[in-house]
């Protein structure tokens, strides 16, 4: 039996490639942004492009263009 609590937190496969190319076509975006995205990209290639929700969140708020996301906000 699937619980719904498993449906909810479930790794996601993710183009790794596509946002990078996001990430490297965005303007405007600080530096230490530019390196929390970067690792969060990178974490998931060391994954096998499979993301947690979490850091499926971070890759989508990024490509809708929301780049105030960081952990110390």
């Amino acid at each position: 039996m699937i619980k719904l609590v498993d449906l909810l937190f479930e790794n996601k496969k993710v183009s790794t490639d596509y946002y990078q190319q996001v990430l490297n076509i965005s303007n405007g975006v600080s530096l230490s942004s530019r390196k929390y995205f970067q690792s969060v990209i990178d974490s998931v290639k060391r994954q096998g492009d499979m993301a947690t929700p979490r850091q499926y969140d971070v890759l989508e708020k990024m490509r809708k263009g929301d780049y105030s996301y960081h952990p110390r906000n």
